[in-house]
């Protein structure tokens, strides 16, 4: 009788039913290699440029890992950054360190709308995305996100 009772819970618990989590408002994805198979990427342009980029479809980083966003001013132009918290510094650390020379892309509604490209690990859970909008907007999204 108790076995047919933890069953009968397990079974209940199994079958709750939760809510989906909201759409995040950005996400954070890698840029994919040429050999991925279709059914792993997706094609996101840029709004401003045009630029096709063939996107991995997993989400690395969305919103909620994020702990601030500054707007700063780089040798080449302005730009966001992002830092990440604690937790999130590690696997920011690991993917960037597994895929130096790729572009990690910031997707905003379907759009590419910033990248970071990834010249060395990244130890310190700080992100520079230069950002597909023009330069006086930059606040502006910083703001509003």
């Amino acid at each position: 009788m108790k076995k047919l009772w933890f069953l009968a819970c397990l079974f209940l618990l199994g079958c709750q039913h939760t809510a989906k989590t909201p759409t995040q408002a950005y996400s954070f994805h890698m840029e994919a290699s040429p050999f991925f198979p279709k059914e792993w990427t997706h094609a996101f342009k840029t709004p401003e440029s045009d630029v096709e980029y063939a996107v991995h479809t997993e989400t690395l980083f969305d919103s909620n890992d994020i702990a601030a966003i500054n707007p700063i001013h780089t040798e080449n132009g302005a730009a966001l950054l992002f830092s990440l918290p604690e937790g999130s510094q590690i696997k920011l650390l690991k993917l960037t360190a597994q895929n130096v020379g790729k572009k990690l892309l910031l997707i905003e509604k379907d759009k590419v709308v910033g990248f970071h490209f990834v010249e060395k690990p990244i130890g310190d859970g700080k992100l520079v995305v230069y950002m597909e909008v023009p330069d006086e907007q930059i606040q502006q999204w910083a703001q509003s996100h």
